[in-house]
Order: structure tokens, then C-alpha cells, then sequence
């Protein structure tokens, strides 16, 4: 049985063409990640080595027969100076019976954009859903101009007058959920 480094290994027939071995399986169709991962060593024959693969699209079309070599023809759609595009067909008989469109990026730092998370209390201490209507009558605390509740400002509030979901109204599984006859037969008529 072949490793999966042989699995993955392609032949350069020309410049852009590639041939992807076929191996010994029971399946009646060629494995699709045998096809993937052929199609995007293909893809990787293609770029410098500073690039690195950060995108990957692929569409299983056909299936594949396992006898047989499959041909990866790769179209170098854009080689920029960062970013580098590949689309790759994967083909048997004439047909294709996968497609693939890869995006390379040379590592690079970016600008950071993420806000950091803010404290909240955890999930076992938050309020049910149902509580809301008594947190309306007390009061929450309202923020911005239209007087929608800042979700921040709710979490930090509630935080300290929550109690653990063990004893609280409703964990009792018998209690959310009749099995009485009386609660769960419709309305007689009158």
C-alpha cells in the first residue's frame, strides 16, 4: 500500500500539466481527497516557495476512477507581488472531475482590527430568557440614544444578581418538560 507522500506526489509532464498515480483501493471511485490533495500539490509546483496557500475552493464534478492516472492542468491566473491566484482541473478521460481555485499569500504582518473581549460572566450564571420581564420591571440599564440596551452594559449588570442555573426555576428536566396526561391531551370540547 502507498504512503501518503507517494499518494500526494505528481509527475511534471510540461509546464503547467501534472499526472497524479493511481492507487490500489477497494472504492469504486477515486477518493476525493486523493483528488484535492493531488490538485493542490499541482497547484504548489506552480508558486515560489515564500507563498503559502491561505484560500482553497474546490467542486468534486465526476467521479474519478481509481485505475486510472488522473491530469492536473494548471492555469496560473494572477502572480502578483503578495498574492498569488491558481485554478486547477483535474481530468480523466477528457472530462473534468474536479476544479479547484487556490489563493497563495506571502506571510506577512497586518493591521489588527479586533476588539478584545470584553468580561462577561459564564454561561451557567447568565439569566434565562424568561427572567428578561422581571430585568425590564427592575430596570436595566439603557445606553446610546434611542434607549436600545447596550448588551456590555446588560452583562455586567446582571453579573452579580445571577444565580447558578442548578438552582434556579426550570432545570428540574420534569418540569420543562410534562409527560402528564392532563398537560399534554388537547382541550376537551364544551
Amino acid at each position: 500500500m502507498a504512503t501518503i507522500e507517494e499518494i500526494l506526489e505528481v509527475e511534471r509532464l510540461e509546464e503547467n500539466i501534472f499526472r497524479g498515480i493511481a492507487t490500489e483501493t477497494m472504492l469504486p471511485r477515486t477518493f476525493g481527497g486523493q483528488v484535492a490533495g493531488q490538485a493542490l500539490v499541482a497547484a504548489v509546483r506552480t508558486v515560489e516557495p515564500r507563498f503559502m496557500c491561505h484560500s482553497l475552493h474546490g467542486y468534486f464534478i465526476r467521479p474519478g476512477h481509481p485505475a486510472k492516472p488522473i491530469v492536473y492542468l494548471v492555469d496560473r491566473i494572477r502572480d502578483g507581488r503578495s498574492f498569488v491566484t491558481r485554478r486547477v482541473s483535474a481530468v480523466q478521460d477528457g472530462q473534468a472531475i474536479f476544479t479547484m481555485s487556490a489563493s497563495f499569500q506571502v506571510e506577512d504582518e497586518g493591521i489588527e482590527h479586533q476588539d478584545e473581549m470584553p468580561v462577561v460572566p459564564p454561561p451557567d450564571m447568565l439569566p434565562f430568557a424568561s427572567d428578561s420581564e422581571t430585568r425590564k420591571s427592575r430596570g436595566s440599564p439603557r445606553s446610546g440614544p434611542t434607549g436600545t440596551s447596550g448588551w456590555s452594559d446588560t452583562a455586567r449588570s446582571t453579573a452579580g444578581a445571577v444565580r447558578p442555573r442548578s438552582s434556579r426555576r426550570g432545570s428540574d428536566p420534569a418540569r420543562r418538560c410534562p409527560t402528564t396526561p392532563s398537560s399534554t391531551s388537547a382541550p376537551s370540547p364544551t
